[in-house]
Order: C-alpha cells, then sequence, then structure tokens
C-alpha cells in the first residue's frame, strides 16, 4: 500500500517534480549566455571549440544510463550483453581507447587554443598552477570517468546472461534482495559453462593478441611522432606535465604541426582498426555455427557495441581535428557536410538496393515481355486461374496428411523475439499434436521477425516427412534466436557509413565506373574474350549494390539455412516447386511499400492478379510474372526491415535498365493492351500495415475457403495467430500537461492507435470470417448432410497463442535469459486451456 500511495503522490504532482528542474536549468542557461564578464565570455568560446569531444563524451557516458531506462531498454540494452570472454575483453579495451580519444582531442583543443584563436588560457582564467597540478592523473581519471558505465552495465549484463551474477541481482528485484545476504549467496553463483569454456582458449588468446598490437602500435607511433615534434603530453608520457602555451602556428602547418604525439597516435590507430576491422569481421568470412574455435585463424563476429565504440572513436578525432581547424573561419561543418552528402546521395543515385534474380528455369527469350495475344488470354482468367492453383496447391498439400482440415498461421513482427517465438510455437505444436498437423498448414501469413522464424521453419522440412523430422527442431529455434546484431553493426558502421559520408562511396562509384569503361574498351578492341552477351558483375560492383546492414544479416542467416546448393542459394522459385507439389506450406511475407503504403506480398506463390486494381495490396509475383527471382533470405528481410536497424531497399537488376517494356496490362472492359513501365518500390517493414499477418491470412481465406469447401478440399479450417508480445489491457492512464499534449498529441495519437486499430479490424475479419464459412456450411447442408449436425467451432476453430513474458526485446540479439522465457512461456502455454482444447480438438479429428 506504501508504494501505491508514493506512486499516486508522484502521478499527482510529477508536472511539478519535472517541471521545476527543467526551469531551473533553463533559468541556469540563460543567465549563462547573458552574461557579460570577460572570463565568462571567453568560456563560452572555449566550451564552443571543444563542443565535439564534449558531444562524444556526453555519448560516450550516458548511452549506457539511457539504455537502462525502461523504456528503451528492450532497443538498446542487449548491445551490452557479451557472448563471450573474448567479446567482453574487446569492448572493455575499446571502451578505454575510445574514452582516451576522447579526452585527447579535448587536450588539443584545450592546449592549441589560446594560439589559433588568440584567446587567453583556461589556466591564467582559473588560476591554475601547472606546476601544481598532475595534469596526465586528471586525464587518467576523465577516462576512467567516461568508460565507467559502459564497463558497469556491459560486466553485470554480461556475468548475468552468463549465470554468473544470481537474476534476482540482475532484476533489481528489490524484496529478494532483502531476503538474500549478498557476500554468501553471490559466491554460490558463480559457475562456468562448459560449453563456453572451450570458446575462451582462442577467443581470448586472439582478443588479447589484437589489444596487444594495438597498445603496440599506438606506442611506436606515439614514440616516433614524439621524436620528430615532442610535445609531453598525456597518456603515454607520463613524466612530463602539460605545457599549456605552446607557439603552434597554422600558417607554417608543414615546419610545424600542431597536433599533439598522443592525439595523432590515437587518431591513427583508431583508423587503422577501424579498416582491419572491415577485414576481419567481414560477415561472409566470420566463423558462423556452435563449433568451438579450432585455431587462431577463425574468429568469431565482434560484439555490435564495438563497432559503437569504433565509430565514435575515429569520428571524434576527425570532426574535432576538423572543426578545431575551420573554427577560425566560423565555418558550419555539421551543416556542409549533410548538405554534401545529401549532393553526392543524388548525384551518384547511391540508395540500397536488394538483388533481382533470373530463375534457372527462365531463359532468355521467355523472360522477355510475351506477346500480346498471350498477354491478353492470360490476364483475362488470372484471377479463376489463381484460385484454381491454391485449390490444387491445397489438395496435395492436405493430400499428405490424409485429412481434410486446413490450418492457416499467422504470425507477428517484432525483430528477434517474434523470430522465435514463431519458431518456439510452430516446432511446439508439433511437438504436441504430432506430425500431421503441420503435414495441415496449408498458409503461414507471416511479418517481419515473424518471417525470419518461418523462414528457419520451412528450411528444415523433410521432402519425405511434409514436415521437419523430430530431430530438426531443436535446431529450427537455435537458428532464429541467433545474435544478428553484431551483423548490423558492422553493416552500419562499414557500407552504410561509407554511404553516409558518401565520399568514399562515390569514389568507389568512379573507380567501379573506370574499371567497367576499360573493360568494355578492350572487349570492344578484341583483347578480352567472353562467352556471354552480359559480362558477370565485378566483386565491387557487387559490394556497391549489394552491400549494407540488411545485407549483413542476410549473410548470417545463410550460414544457418540447410537447404542450398553448392554454388546457389534457396530462392522463391525453389520454394515454388516445394508448395506445388505439397510438400511445404504457401509462406507469404508481408512487407508495406514507402510509396504508397500498401501491402507488399513477398511468396513463391501469386495472390494477386496483374489487372486486380485493389488498392491494399501488391504482390511480388504479379509485378515480375517470374521473370525474376528473390533468396529466401532476402524476402524475409524485406518483409523484417525493422526501423532504422534495416534499410527500406528498393530491387535491382541490370536488366530493368534494358526492358522499356516489364509488364503488359489489360483493360477487361475494352480488352485492350497497354504496356505498363516497370515501377521501383522501396520496400519497408510489414508491421507498419498489419504487425500481426492476420490481415492477408483472412483475406487469402476469404477469397478461395467457399471454393475449397465446395470441391470437398477442405471440411474445417483451425487459424492460428501467434503474438509475440502481450496485448495489455486498456487502462487508465493519467496524459500529459497541456502544452506536452499540444506539441506531441497529434504523434502520440497515431502512434497508439497503430496497434489497437489492427487488433480491433482483426478481431472483426475473424467474425466475418467465420460467419462466412458458417454461411458455406448451411449452403453445403442442403446438398449433403454430412456436416449437420457439427457446430461452428467444428467447423472454424481459433487459437491465439501469445508471448505473455515482459519486456520482449525488439533488437536482433537474445540473452540466454530471455531465450530460456521463450522455453517456459511455451511451456505454460501447453498447461492453458484453451490449448488443451485445440489438442482435444485435433485428436478428435486427426
Amino acid at each position: 500500500m506504501t508504494q501505491e500511495k508514493e506512486k499516486s503522490h508522484f502521478s499527482k504532482y510529477y508536472g511539478i517534480y519535472l517541471g521545476i528542474p527543467f526551469l531551473a536549468l533553463l533559468v541556469f542557461f540563460v543567465v549563462f549566455l547573458m552574461n557579460e564578464e570577460p572570463n565568462l565570455i571567453i568560456i563560452k568560446k572555449y566550451l564552443a571549440l571543444l563542443r565535439m569531444p564534449i558531444i562524444a563524451g556526453l555519448m560516450l557516458f550516458f548511452f549506457p544510463i539511457i539504455s537502462s531506462i525502461k523504456i528503451i531498454k528492450n532497443l538498446l540494452e542487449n548491445l551490452f550483453v557479451m557472448r563471450g570472454v573474448g567479446q567482453l575483453i574487446t569492448v572493455l579495451g575499446f571502451s578505454i581507447g575510445t574514452a582516451a580519444m576522447i579526452v585527447c582531442s579535448f587536450n588539443l583543443i584545450v592546449i592549441n587554443a589560446s594560439e589559433r584563436f588568440d584567446i587567453e588560457p583556461l589556466s591564467t582564467i582559473f588560476n591554475i598552477n601547472v606546476n601544481g597540478i598532475n595534469l596526465d592523473l586528471l586525464s587518467l581519471i576523465s577516462i576512467i570517468i567516461l568508460a565507467s558505465p559502459t564497463w558497469i552495465l556491459t560486466i553485470r549484463l554480461t556475468l548475468c546472461d552468463w549465470g554468473i551474477i544470481n537474476q534476482n541481482y540482475c532484476e533489481y528485484k528489490r524484496e529478494e534482495l532483502n531476503k538474500l545476504k549478498f557476500n554468501k549467496k553471490l559466491g554460490n553463483q558463480i559457475q562456468v559453462d562448459k560449453k563456453r569454456q572451450s570458446e575462451i582458449k582462442y577467443s581470448v588468446i586472439g582478443t588479447s593478441l589484437i589489444l596487444i598490437l594495438t597498445l603496440i602500435l599506438t606506442l611506436i607511433l606515439y614514440n616516433q611522432i614524439e621524436l620528430i615534434y615532442p610535445t609531453n603530453l598525456y597518456p603515454l608520457n607520463l613524466n612530463h606535465s602539460y605545457q599549456l602555451e605552446k607557439s603552434l602556428d597554422f600558417d607554417e602547418i608543414a615546419n610545424n604541426p600542431e597536433y599533439t604525439s598522443e592525439f595523432l597516435s590515437l587518431f591513427i590507430v583508431g583508423w587503422v582498426v577501424y579498416v582491419l576491422g572491415f577485414f576481419l569481421f567481414d560477415p561472409k568470412k566470420i566463423q558462423g555455427g556452435d563449433e568451438p574455435l579450432k585455431n587462431l585463424t577463425q574468429r568469431r563476429s565482434a560484439p555490435a557495441l564495438f563497432y559503437l565504440l569504433l565509430m565514435v572513436w575515429v569520428l571524434t578525432g576527425f570532426f574535432s581535428g576538423l572543426s578545431f581547424w575551420t573554427d577560425v573561419w566560423h565555418l558550419p561543418i555539421t551543416l556542409i557536410i549533410v548538405s554534401l552528402s545529401g549532393s553526392l546521395y543524388l548525384i551518384f543515385s547511391i540508395d540500397s538496393f536488394f538483388e533481382l534474380k533470373i530463375p534457372n528455369s527462365v531463359t532468355e527469350k521467355e523472360s522477355k515481355s510475351v506477346t500480346e495475344k498471350d498477354c491478353q488470354k492470360h490476364e483475362i482468367n488470372e484471377e479463376e486461374q489463381l484460385k484454381d492453383n491454391f485449390k490444387k496447391i491445397i489438395k496435395r498439400r492436405l493430400g499428405k496428411s490424409n485429412n481434410k482440415t486446413l490450418v492457416v498461421v499467422a504470425t507477428s513482427g517484432g525483430g528477434i523475439q517474434a523470430s522465435g517465438w514463431t519458431a518456439k510455437v510452430l516446432c511446439g505444436l508439433q511437438k504436441e499434436l504430432g506430425e500431421s498437423f503441420t503435414q495441415s498448414i496449408g498458409l503461414i501469413s507471416a511479418v517481419s521477425g515473424g518471417s525470419v522464424g518461418t523462414m528457419f521453419f520451412l528450411d528444415q522440412f523433410d521432402d519425405s516427412k511434409y514436415c521437419p523430422d523430430d530431430q530438426s527442431l531443436d535446431s529450427i529455434f537455435k537458428n532464429a534466436t541467433k545474435d544478428w546484431l553484431d551483423a548490423v553493426g558492422w553493416g552500419i558502421a562499414y557500407p552504410d557509413m561509407m554511404k553516409f559520408f558518401a565520399v568514399p562511396w562515390g569514389l568507389l562509384i568512379l573507380l567501379n565506373q573506370a574499371i567497367k569503361f576499360i573493360s568494355d574498351k578492350n572487349r570492344v578492341s578484341g583483347k578480352l574474350k567472353t562467352d556471354s552477351k552480359e559480362t558477370k558483375p565485378s566483386a565491387l560492383d557487387l559490394f556497391l549494390k549489394y552491400s549494407d546492414r540488411g545485407y549483413s544479416l542476410e549473410w548470417y542467416w545463410k550460414k544457418q539455412l540447410k537447404l542450398k546448393s553448392k554454388n546457389q542459394e534457396t530462392t522463391l522459385a525453389d520454394w515454388r516447386e516445394k508448395v506445388d507439389e505439397g510438400l511445404i506450406p504457401i509462406p507469404v511475407f508481408n512487407g508495406t511499400l514507402l510509396e504508397g503504403g500498401r501491402r507488399f506480398l513477398i511468396s513463391p506463390i501469386q495472390f494477386k492478379s496483374k489487372t486486380d486494381e485493389d488498392m491494399k495490396a501488391k504482390d511480388f509475383q504479379a509485378l515480375y510474372q517470374q521473370r525474376y527471382d528473390l533468396d529466401v533470405t532476402t524476402a524475409a528481410r524485406l518483409s523484417a526491415s525493422f526501423p532504422y536497424v534495416t534499410p527500406s531497399s528498393r530491387p535491382y537488376h541490370s536488366s530493368l535498365k534494358k526492358e522499356p517494356v516489364i509488364d503488359k496490362k489489360v483493360d477487361t472492359d475494352t480488352k485492350t493492351v497497354t504496356d505498363t513501365k516497370p515501377v521501383i518500390y522501396h520496400v519497408a517493414d510489414g508491421g507498419y500495415f498489419d504487425n500481426f499477418g492476420t490481415f492477408t491470412a483472412l483475406e487469402w481465406l476469404d477469397k478461395n475457403i467457399e471454393d475449397l469447401m465446395n470441391d470437398s478440399i477442405v471440411e474445417r479450417v483451425i487459424f492460428i495467430q501467434i503474438n509475440h508480445f502481450p496485448t495489455e489491457d486498456i487502462r487508465e492512464e493519467n496524459g500529459f500537461l497541456g502544452w506536452f499534449t499540444e506539441l506531441t498529441g497529434p504523434l502520440l495519437t497515431l502512434f497508439n492507435i497503430k496497434e489497437s486499430t489492427q487488433i480491433a479490424r482483426n478481431q472483426l475479419d475473424s467474425k466475418l470470417i467465420k460467419s462466412k464459412i458458417d454461411l458455406i456450411r448451411h449452403k453445403i447442408e442442403n446438398k449433403k448432410n454430412e456436416l449437420k449436425n457439427k457446430k461452428l467451432e467444428d467447423i472454424f476453430h481459433s487459437i491465439t497463442i501469445t508471448f505473455e513474458g515482459k519486456d520482449a526485446p525488439l533488437s536482433w540479439y537474445l540473452s540466454n535469459h530471455q531465450i530460456n522465457e521463450l522455453q517456459g512461456n511455451w511451456d505454460n502455454i501447453i498447461k492453458q486451456y484453451k490449448f488443451g482444447k485445440l489438442k482435444d480438438f485435433w485428436n478428435e479429428i486427426k
């Protein structure tokens, strides 16, 4: 009761509690700016000059703290969970290096500002006695303070995840902590996973070598620079104090450069490590799977936090030095760089792409536009052809189980949490209800993370059993819960950062164009002989087109896929053959088109006709008519283009530029054929339109269930909704006061209604489908008496299987505790009444 009273009291006066501190800060800030005392004016100048290292320092210090806030922790907290000792050592070491870069950048500006900008040194303003202060020690303390939040949060979360610290301590449960004696209990909780011990040998040795070599390189650079341009500054020369007043002259930079030894050595080392990281931790080359490292040449991925620290390191040095050099002319560096980036984006047409492939079964002639006569005949009957095709597929699929029960699954989005929960539920249903249940699944409509879990589920299907074998069920769940956040980190740190700054990316584009020009010139002159009319793209060309944080994810996923040949990855065309034979269910990955906001259905099977002017959806197969193909990893990734984590990409193939006509459109009234130009869409996360996957599944049922039941292919339907997060009850909440509501109200309303409207719409659609099936049943009763005494629940059975845990992560990494929580939630689900009802129902009809 006391805690409830405290919460009630705070909620009543929260406006005062928040408003007064902000008002005090505002008053202090205004008074500080208005104060015209000479010393304060100089301090304000120093603050302006030091803006880059100050911003970097605030980021490094407060980012771990912000990541622990309840509202944000679901997105960011898992960044600080390390998978092994090597990753832990890497992050701890490079957090110190990043802090040192920030402090050295700060020192560089403070020491040289008096000469560069003709202002008084800070030592004279604050009456600092240089000989009486150990400034080396002050810098060391600053480095420790800046790095300490990263150290504390990383060590705590990592040890919690490894089971070394009791989970009660990790979750800060006050009630539990009061019952436990810290000193005694903590000692009992220390344990080391045997499986992890095999990793320690090469992981620790390899990581330690990297850190030692980094330190040695820093020392060598420092000593060489110090030999030529002595500056005697911290952190590597501990025998001297700072010399705050130096004779530095930017006009004579060739003879007397003004960079301190520490700043320059750390700056160079940071960029050396950055460049090496591109090659060492390339997602296509790192060791995948759970196999232990056998030697030092094998390596795991670097943690995503390492890339973040490394970017802060190199960018702090770059922007601090650049701003210090240009501030004398009052140039707005940030505005200039953003404008330059935008201009080069337009000049070089920089964008994110996904690769369209030519199916192996399609020849060059078949890939061209069909004749007008064939097109007209095809288009007019296409809607009926689609329905007939679905009937054949479902008939073959259900024939494998000798059961006329159609199972339709809709699985929601939500990052790796949704991927793991989707895999756990689908595998768990097979374990609990048998292989015949999986064999009865006719359609899986998936969104975002649910699409990734569906991909790994279908990947393990045994062609002879028409479902995964029992031995592969655990592998499916393991694959669907792997750490993919590291891949996103590499993609952001390298290809995407080069794209953002545009200059290095533009130079690579120019280099690639020059190589193509020389190659084409040599080919024309007969110096190069090629058998094909079209040359294969170079490695540089592929990197420029298909390299970003989205493709980094795909490269990780491909290491875990089972169904792939030696030289080719599994594509939608490969799945189409299996779907046509009834070997796997029909998968549909739901995306959202950035242009127009419509659903984008990515499936091996065509759902929409080309003449369908329905504004609700576009269909990949209808757009490209099997002329182009997609890797299944690309299809899943497009559906799971989580905002900012993965990019919204558009399709690319060299033939798209050469084909003036990619489609033909038929007017059903006049029966005339008109050419249509290719439309290039950017594909975003499917959760924007429907984060549950229900809309597509129910729409498909609405269009096809009557034909399926009339032809006695289907007698009943089981509809399963898989939700990765609990639907919270609507509760009374205190709103923010007037000014904040006026400012953010429209945005908050748009954000908050997204889920509620989707839930309400899905519930209504489900009821309408029930009513339609009931009507179909009564129509069939007039012809047959087989269903006369059956209840509607026996014809249409619906169940929602929801993850009931709290604080589900929204990133691409699950800690061991969160993976175990998925298993624990499933164990609770199968004990619930609604699942028992489904199990009894299935046992009666199978």
